[in-house]
């Protein structure tokens, strides 16, 4: 078996080794080429950071990497149902670690399914901590008075995002993440209180992100829900399972949110760290 980085692997052909690496996860995975090929641009994918596991030319495990500066993030880590609990993850891991040292990275990120506990164990194996617990929620839209709803563009919601501190703040609602949206994701704002919403072909309505003003956003975000309505009339609003508990936990549940079953953790290490 042969551990190289991506640059030798078109996106479609990850693409389809994404589906065979994840058979049997807590959440199967299957990835069109085209919506990796989006992933890729918005969330800033670095082949060359990323380690590919190879045997008889079919890829049996990988770790996708994004970066931006001085961070990196784990943005994909599996391996094939034929090559688990032989370490292959463990050296995909390994490898990644060194590179990203070697590159004087500042630190990790990534998202684990908090069920999952083994995958937990394995990275903090590794020098990752929990930071917070990330949660998803939905709800329906409703007509009534939005306020002072409004449409944006993703500049206006980046700059907003990249003003404040986003420690802490998960890599897929991040300033720069915003920055990289575009049609038909669309973003909307209530006094300093903003949502990047894309309308998805089984009638929800997702957030990828949601800034907070800091005042009043309860209100905010129940007048953000009806202004949406009637541009997305009939949709449920649904919140992916990346939105940090402690900011946006109280919130969802003032506003009548139902929370989704499942939850992930948001994990981070020092890419110093001598746990190698």
């Amino acid at each position: 078996m042969d551990i190289e980085n991506g640059l030798g692997f078109s996106i479609e052909t990850l693409a389809e080794a994404f589906g065979r690496c994840f058979e049997g996860y807590v959440i199967p995975i299957q990835l069109p080429g085209v919506v990796l090929g989006e992933l890729a641009m918005r969330d800033t994918l670095d082949l060359a950071s990323s380690q590919i596991a190879v045997e008889n030319s079919e890829i049996v495990g990988m770790l996708l990497v994004n970066r931006r500066g001085r961070e990196c993030r784990v943005a994909a880590m599996a391996v094939a149902p034929s090559h688990r609990a032989t370490g292959v993850g463990s050296e995909l891991m390994t490898r990644m670690l060194q590179t990203s040292a070697e590159r004087g990275d500042d630190s990790i990120v990534l998202e684990a399914i908090e069920s999952n506990t083994g995958a937990i164990r394995f990275y903090e194996r590794f020098g990752f901590t929990v930071q917070c617990r990330l949660i998803g929620a939905s709800r329906s839209l409703a007509a009534g008075d939005a306020g002072r709803f409004r449409e944006v563009r993703f500049e206006e919601m980046a700059r907003a995002a990249l003003g404040r501190d986003e420690s802490g703040t998960p890599w897929e609602m991040r300033g720069a993440t915003v920055a990289q949206m575009a049609t038909p994701t669309r973003a909307f704002a209530v006094d300093g209180l903003y949502s990047a919403v894309f309308p998805t072909e089984n009638g929800e309505l997702v957030t990828r992100s949601m800034l907070l003003s800091g005042e009043d956003d309860e209100t905010k975000l129940r007048q953000l829900l009806r202004g949406l309505e009637p541009i997305f009339p009939g949709r449920k609003f649904r919140v992916p399972i990346y939105f940090p508990e402690p900011v946006f936990g109280s919130l969802f549940e003032a506003d009548g949110f139902e929370f989704a079953s499942l939850a992930q953790v948001l994990m981070t290490r020092l890419a110093s760290s001598d746990c190698i």
